[in-house]
């Protein structure tokens, strides 16, 4: 629950030390506030800036993960839309959250022809992975921990490499399973919003034991991506126990800025990708976040790996 509030304190300690400078007297308490905001970023890894850029462009693979909200009232009128901007980005593999009932066949009708490897078979789960490369032993997971868990784990053949994906969308502070549901925008007095504190704190317990489910079955000796809405941000717990897996969080290491991936009720960084560099040569060539323009409450992020070389 902490890590929700470092970006607004980082943002807060800054404009002061900013506002010290004025007064010589305590410039060197300036000074030591942009040490501790560095030191917080860095360690909660809110804003990164990568200037260098890599120059190699052999034997990338190139990853998409989007939540398409997909119970929006409008979701029917923006789905041709939304398969004209996955297609746009060309990717590889493509992780697709809330699909829900409405919209998959719609979507999946559109994406066939460009992705016909895919775990979507009958419309009734939600949650896709969409390949150019063969999927095999596709699986849903971390259902022992909450009946409402997505994660969904399979194996792509690159050129003759096994990768393995993981697809996410861990529980959601929205969501409890009490049935006390409450969003953010919802909360109106004290009481709300002490409810709401605690759906984070359940729904944080819920993701870092889906996050273990996870890690405890990843093979150290398949190259690993894990991407899709986890519904944490950097710094969290379920983040250390990726980071002590040995997994990257792509954006840290490449992207730029606070890349925030939801707007509303605050900006947040909820959608990843992670991955464990070296194996098989994988490593981050570049990532990218992608603006959903309204068909989405969520953007995308696109991130492109070197593999095999």
């Amino acid at each position: 629950m902490w890590q929700l509030c470092v970006p607004w304190l980082l943002a807060a300690s800054l404009t002061i030390s900013i506002l010290l400078l004025f007064f010589k007297r305590l410039r060197w308490l300036s000074l030591g506030l942009v040490a501790v905001v560095l030191l917080l970023n860095y360690w909660y890894e809110v804003v990164t800036l990568n200037l260098s850029a890599r120059q190699e462009n052999n034997g990338i693979l190139k990853v998409m993960t989007w939540n398409i909200a997909g119970s929006s009232p409008k979701i029917l009128d923006n789905i041709n839309k939304i398969s004209q901007k996955i297609k746009q980005e060309n990717a590889d593999v493509v992780f697709i959250a809330e699909d829900f009932y409405q919209c998959c066949d719609t979507l999946d009708a559109f994406l066939k022809p460009l992705y016909p490897f895919t775990t979507h078979i009958v419309c009734n789960d939600s949650h896709y992975f969409y390949s150019k490369y063969p999927l095999s032993k596709s699986e849903w997971i971390g259902r022992e921990v909450d009946p409402l868990s997505c994660i969904i784990e399979c194996y792509a053949d690159i050129n003759g490499e096994k990768i393995a994906f993981y697809g996410c969308h861990l529980s959601s502070n929205n969501y409890s399973s009490g049935g006390n549901n409450l969003r953010a925008e919802q909360i109106k007095d004290f009481s709300s919003l002490s409810l709401y504190l605690q759906n984070v704190e359940a729904a944080s317990q819920l993701r870092k034991e889906e996050c273990d489910v996870i890690v405890n079955r990843v093979d150290s000796n398949t190259p690993t991506v894990i991407l899709g809405d986890m519904n944490d941000v950097a710094g969290s717990p379920v983040f250390r126990t990726f980071e002590k897996a040995g997994f990257v969080n792509a954006w840290w290491k490449g992207g730029g800025g606070y890349g925030a991936t939801i707007h509303s009720p605050l900006p947040f960084r909820i959608d990843h990708i992670l991955y464990r560099e070296g194996l098989k040569g994988l490593r981050l060539h570049s990532i990218k976040k992608i603006d959903a323009e309204e068909l989405s409450d969520h953007d995308a992020i696109v991130a492109e790996f070197i593999f095999g070389k």
